[in-house]
């Protein structure tokens, strides 16, 4: 049994010769490049042999793509320091314009998809990390997401508008995630709670979160001998109202 019928036996809920295990983790040196992602990945699947891989991009690649800048980390378990955040306020959200998913920083880490997608073979499946618009965001912000929630609840229409352009920037990165090797999603959300959000307040993010998964869908090719190890997307943080559920149903056919 390979590691692609293990995974997919078990989704099925029958009989494995063994439970699939895979494990995660950022290595804050390596993931500063392409390469060093791709390698410190291989490395990994070498040494554990883990059944599916999920690599662990740098989390500040997204924000990236709208100006965010760092200085990288020399030590493997400490996280880098940012030297500049873009957006100052809702007034700067409000203009953010879409970003090229297939160049800069995003380029870079499907740059590594390919590269292990290529050395890993076709039997090792790949699930690769896409943040939230929502989790992005806070990024972008000197206040982080204390600075966000606070524009969600005062002024969600300069919110909405950045949500928008990120939103569709993902939506092509996650297409060039599937063409570049990828298997499926692992969606990150970790603002998803009554503590932070209300419901009322949450709607009209939730209205672009629905157009971006719509656009998925429409727009996503058809990759069952891949896709079909991962069904459904994952989801990390605390998210238990506005949570992954349809996103999970879209991906699902918009992977498969």
């Amino acid at each position: 049994m390979d590691k692609r019928a293990r995974v997919l036996a078990a989704l099925r809920g029958e009989a494995v010769d063994h439970v699939p295990i895979s494990f995660w983790g950022h290595h804050y040196v390596a993931e500063n490049s392409a390469d060093g992602l791709a390698q410190e990945t291989l490395r990994q699947l070498r040494r554990f042999d883990w059944d599916f891989l999920k690599p662990q991009s740098r989390a500040q690649a997204f924000a990236e793509m709208w100006g965010l800048t760092y200085t990288p980390s020399r030590v493997a378990h400490q996280k880098y320091t940012t030297t500049h955040v873009p957006v100052a306020g809702p007034a700067e959200l409000a203009r953010l314009q879409p970003a090229d998913p297939t160049a800069g920083a995003l380029g870079e880490q499907l740059q590594a998809l390919r590269t292990i997608r290529a050395a890993a073979g076709p039997s090792v499946p790949i699930i690769w990390t896409v943040f939230s618009p929502l989790m992005i965001a806070r990024y972008l912000l000197p206040g982080d997401a204390a600075q966000l929630l606070e524009i969600a609840r005062t002024e969600p229409d300069a919110l909405t508008v950045a949500l928008e352009a990120i939103a569709e920037t993902l939506v092509g990165y996650v297409r060039a995630c599937l063409a570049s090797g990828a298997d499926g999603v692992f969606y990150a959300t970790n603002l998803a709670t009554r503590e932070m959000l209300s419901i009322r307040s949450v709607r009209p993010l939730l209205a672009t979160r629905a157009n971006w998964v719509s656009s998925c869908r429409r727009r996503s090719t058809s990759r069952r001998s891949r896709a079909e190890a991962f069904r459904r997307a994952s989801t990390v943080g605390r998210s238990r109202w506005a949570t992954s559920r349809s996103w999970q149903a879209t991906a699902s056919s918009s992977t498969g």
